[in-house]
């Protein structure tokens, strides 16, 4: 059985005392000071040597150099010419840490869970031997394990089945050694220094390693932040889950986020709407001739002020309707009463159709109707208030007439308005005297063209 030199190669580590000797961290004297159990060193204090473990001598640990010499065992067997294995020679090498092989080998983990690796090398004498420092496949070979592997068992085999072993050397050998890290002149066996160290020990506090340095390592999917012998990774804001794994967006994110994009669309949106429609109006007052009718003696309503005397026109309100508009009672102050005409849905979107505009002659026509109208006065005629220019077809604003129409009076067999002779003739001759005054007495004749009950007040 031969030795063979073999260097660990450890990061980041410092002095400290360890028990009664002075021993570089992260080896000790007991396990409370040490990485871990396996780098518990103990010493003969016969040959004052220190060895890992039971039977691995330890020749060297440098500070300096971040290293740890030791002999580790290599396995051998040999064998005679006819092929026949010589003593008990096969040594079967364990470890816990170590992951790159070299020579002819395979390995299993410890539950029998069986995996392989190998190579090849070729010792004929008919093959020019040229020095070398690394293994080429020529009397040398190397292959790689896991790095998940807890054991490894390594074992040599012959091609030929040993019967030409003679021919170049009766013996082989196989060891584990870093990877890249070999070379064949001097036999000196690194081992490195990520496998060596795995985890941290808990018992001794003073090393740490930054995680937050080496994200391919360790997994990052938030803020990091480095914490002796840990790390912790904290999820962006707006998400959630655990920054090691994976975090995903909050629904409480996700809440607030459409509550900010509305509270942002209306804020935003609020503002130009109600300019929109401000200039809507203004563009509304000066197609229905508004210069020209806030000269007259009618009062010009807001669209607002409508709106709201007949309490957003409601159905309550409603008095009556014909072909092209409807009539609602309003309420001014409180107490005074009046008739508003709202043109129906159908002339507006007619009018919008119609390029979005009542044509000039229509609208001449009717600010010369408003015109005359306002300056209309007789007590049998109903009286034009104001009128509304905001709108697309204006709103017009009469005197309210609270006793229905004679279009109810005469289908309305409750109504006792009608069965007096008298009343009949009086209603007769208020009408007819209201059309004598429109055609012949007026500063301008008004041909009215649309005398029917509905449109008597009593």
């Amino acid at each position: 059985m031969a030795l063979a030199l073999a260097t660990f190669t450890v990061k980041d580590i410092s002095d400290r005392t360890c028990g009664n000797m002075s021993v570089p961290f992260p080896s000790g004297l007991d396990e409370s000071c040490s990485w871990n159990s396996y780098l518990v060193l103990s010493r003969n204090h016969t040959s004052r040597d220190l060895s890992l473990g039971d039977d691995i001598l330890v020749l060297d640990i440098s500070v300096e150099n971040g290293t740890m010499t030791i002999g580790q065992y290599r396995a051998f067997d040999c064998y005679d010419e006819s092929g026949r294995l010589l003593d008990d020679s096969v040594l079967t090498l364990r470890s816990h840490w170590v992951k790159t092989g070299n020579i002819h080998s395979h390995f299993s983990d410890t539950q029998n869970k069986t995996s392989g690796s190998g190579c090849f090398s070729y010792c004929r004498e008919d093959i020019n031997f040229i020095a070398e420092s690394y293994c080429s496949g020529y009397r040398c070979c190397e292959t790689s394990i896991p790095r998940s592997l807890g054991s490894l068992y390594i074992f040599m085999s012959s091609s030929t089945n040993y019967t030409s072993v003679q021919d170049f050397s009766s013996c082989g050998s196989a060891f584990l050694v870093g990877q890249d890290l070999f070379n064949v002149s001097d036999y000196r066996l690194p081992i490195p220094d990520d496998m060596l160290v795995k985890k941290y020990s808990k018992r001794c506090p003073g090393l740490d390693i930054d995680e937050c340095k080496d994200p391919r390592r360790y997994p990052l999917h938030g803020n990091c932040k480095n914490t002796p012998r840990n790390y912790t990774c904290d999820c962006p804001f707006g998400m959630t889950g655990d920054g090691k794994v994976g975090c995903q967006i909050s629904s409480l994110a996700t809440t607030a986020a459409v509550i900010v994009s509305i509270t942002l669309s209306v804020v935003v949106s609020g503002p130009v709407f109600f300019i929109c429609k401000r200039r809507a109006k203004e563009r509304y007052v000066r197609k229905n001739g508004g210069e020209i009718l806030k000269h007259q003696r009618v009062k010009i309503f807001t669209e607002a002020q409508s709106a709201k005397a007949t309490n957003h026109y409601d159905t309550s309100n409603k008095l009556g309707e014909g072909g092209f508009a409807s009539i609602y009672k309003g309420r001014i102050d409180s107490d005074v009463l009046f008739a508003v005409k709202k043109p129906k849905d159908v002339l507006v979107n007619k009018s919008k159709d119609m390029n979005k505009d009542l044509s000039l002659s229509t609208h001449d026509e009717f600010l010369h109707e408003i015109s005359i109208i306002s300056q209309v006065n007789h007590k049998n005629l109903v009286k034009l208030l104001g009128i509304c220019l905001e709108t697309n077809v204006p709103l017009l604003v009469y005197e309210f007439i609270p006793n229905g129409t004679l279009y109810h009076h005469i289908h309305d067999k409750r109504s006792i308005v009608l069965r007096s002779w008298k009343n009949c003739l009086r209603i007769a001759s208020e009408a007819t005297l209201a059309l004598e005054y429109l055609h012949s007495l007026a500063d301008s004749p008004v041909i009215h063209s649309d005398v029917k009950s509905l449109n008597t007040f009593r």
